[in-house]
């Protein structure tokens, strides 16, 4: 749900002192996803996308872990994710480029 141009979190994932405790699935990030996109000119980089909604959701336990044999997070992977598994595009809200996200 956008709320004043900021992504409330839905009831299934709850927001602690400090961040997101519940595990964030990825469908969870498809809203967020579209409104950094819309609020970065309607064109964002992967990159840009992971820092923006990390800054936004605030990832803390479970979602902050590094991922083993990898130098990132569960969060940073399920964002990436939006990409390889083409979630925005199935959605009708956003298409892959080659750096990032662009709205439709």
């Amino acid at each position: 749900m956008d709320v004043g141009g900021r992504y409330q979190l839905p009831p299934t994932t709850q927001a602690g002192f400090g961040g997101i405790t519940m595990r964030i699935r990825e469908s969870e990030l498809v809203e967020p996803a579209r409104l950094a996109i819309r609020d970065a000119g309607g064109e964002i980089s992967t990159a840009a996308l992971i820092e923006r909604l990390a800054q936004e959701m605030g990832p803390v336990g479970e979602n902050a872990a590094i991922l083993a044999g990898r130098l990132d997070t569960k969060f940073s992977q399920k964002v990436r994710n939006l990409k390889s598994h083409k979630t925005l595009e199935r959605t009708g809200r956003a298409i892959a480029t080659g750096g990032g996200f662009r709205l439709l």
